[in-house]
């Protein structure tokens, strides 16, 4: 069976892709991919194998302002748009059997393909979309009544959603009304994807002084890194303590508030902001640190959300402190692998940072146990099974 994935962007990297294709692939399935990315003149296309997995990389819009704006009145009016014509193209190409569209803008487009070549139609839905619009400083009513209607006539037409947690399967059966069986839970949990990589010694050992606590990942209010920058100005008088940040972009100018919320508080010697890294080098950052932290602000968003990070963290043996977002708060809460604070407070932030500072006994207990729980539960051997299951069922 060919399984044609759809995804707007590059691929690699996008690690939950690679995981799923990984899985897949041991199922026996063949795996084709139709990677939208800018650059591209809109007539060429390009293609590699990456991991067995053959990639097709295009372009979705047209980069001169009036065919792009030509292309979004054809989409207004119902007419064939560039990226319908790239997906059929791509499923004529390789003799696609079933679409897997990779998050909600996709699998908008993808939907009405699938019901032109009357294929089956998965969507893959990495985050709570309409609810993306709500947060932010570009937040919009209007865009999230617009995606949150066409949530609705996607989840209702595919053959099988996928969900990354329970809260957003929950969420979705909720508010569409949708039968519980087409809805597949298959989270971020960890994939190996640290198997064989070293440790950088430099690393290790820049931190091996101070008590390293650390966050990975995009730097913003929203994943909660004003309230974790605001805890670690409650905790001046231990100054073992420092906060890596790891994940600065060169392009981003917002982290300049974050870096002046820094100075103003007077804590430049236990807070570091560290550029984004490879995968290798995160891998030595968490191995450094003496516990790790997911300090999500709680919304709809991050309350039905599944991080990679947070299975990384607990693969490692790191004790987490995470905010009380319930799909984070209830794994670590369940398995006694981390503390949870109250989301957007800093106070209770800090002494939950506090106690784990003091207690090395109760860190190495909490470290042992999500170590454990993501070998025996949270891991893709196991969860893989779970989208092999649901392709079969469509292949009967």
């Amino acid at each position: 069976m060919n399984i044609g994935m759809i995804l707007n962007g590059a691929y690699p990297p996008d690690i939950r892709v690679e995981k799923e294709c990984n899985a897949l692939l041991k199922g026996g399935f063949n795996i084709y991919i139709l990677s939208g990315i800018k650059g591209l003149r809109p007539d060429i296309k390009k293609e590699r194998i990456y991991n067995n997995t053959t990639v097709c990389y295009t372009a979705f819009n047209y980069y001169d302002r009036t065919r792009k704006n030509l292309n979004q009145m054809k989409n207004f009016c119902g007419m064939q748009t560039l990226v319908q014509k790239k997906i059929l193209q791509f499923i004529a190409d390789y003799n696609i059997d079933i679409i897997h569209a990779h998050d909600l803008p996709m699998a908008n487009v993808a939907m009405k393909i699938a019901r032109i070549k009357k294929i089956p139609f998965v969507s893959d839905l990495h985050e709570n979309y309409p609810y993306y619009q709500l947060i932010g400083r570009k937040k919009s009513m209007l865009k999230f009544k617009k995606w949150f209607k066409i949530e609705k006539r996607v989840v209702r037409v595919s053959n099988f959603v996928i969900a990354t947690c329970d809260e957003m399967k929950n969420r979705i059966i909720q508010q569409h009304k949708v039968n519980s069986s087409k809805i597949r839970v298959v989270s971020n949990v960890y994939a190996d994807e640290f198997k064989n990589l070293r440790v950088d010694d430099f690393i290790i050992t820049k931190y091996e002084k101070r008590k390293m606590f650390l966050y990975s990942g995009v730097i913003n209010a929203q994943k909660g890194c004003k309230t974790l920058i605001e805890a670690i100005s409650y905790l001046k008088q231990y100054p073992e303590i420092l906060l890596c940040l790891v994940g600065v972009s060169k392009e981003d100018k917002k982290i300049k508030k974050f870096r002046d919320m820094v100075s103003d508080r007077k804590i430049g010697n236990q807070v570091e902001f560290i550029q984004w890294q490879p995968i290798e080098q995160i891998y030595s950052y968490i191995m450094a640190s003496y516990a790790c932290i997911v300090p999500f602000e709680r919304n709809i968003q991050n309350n039905c959300s599944s991080p990679h990070k947070l299975f990384q963290y607990m693969a490692c043996g790191k004790p987490v402190v995470v905010s009380d977002c319930p799909s984070i708060a209830n794994i670590v809460n369940k398995n006694k692998c981390g503390l949870v604070f109250k989301g957007g407070s800093s106070r209770d932030l800090a002494e939950k940072i506090l106690t784990l500072s003091k207690n090395n006994q109760m860190c190495s207990a909490m470290g042992k146990n999500g170590m454990d729980i993501v070998k025996n539960r949270y891991n893709f051997d196991i969860e893989g099974k779970n989208l092999i299951c649901l392709y079969k069922e469509i292949s009967i």
